[in-house]
């Protein structure tokens, strides 16, 4: 408990081999067990490379995941913030 906020993003070329998809749901699944928010998304058509590289293009749809998982954590700092 008290863990920051976690987000993972897998490539879904490589959600297999090494299992990572199997690891971060497991991560995922002890962290909420344990009271923090962790989630993942799988990237669907991107290699681990090409989740990095297409990141700056306009319209990106990974980036658009990251930046609305910040928002969503700045928006609650806010609330918080305000709350004390």
């Amino acid at each position: 408990r008290g863990s920051p906020s976690f987000l993972s993003l897998i490539a879904e070329r490589e959600q297999e081999r090494p299992p990572v998809l199997k690891t971060n749901r497991k991560f995922v699944e002890e962290a909420r067990a344990l009271g923090n928010r962790a989630e993942y998304k799988v990237l669907p058509g991107r290699t681990h490379y090409s989740a990095i590289r297409k990141l700056s293009e306009q319209g990106d749809p990974v980036f658009v995941i990251v930046r609305d998982f910040v928002r969503q954590l700045s928006a609650g700092a806010v609330h918080v913030i305000r709350k004390e």
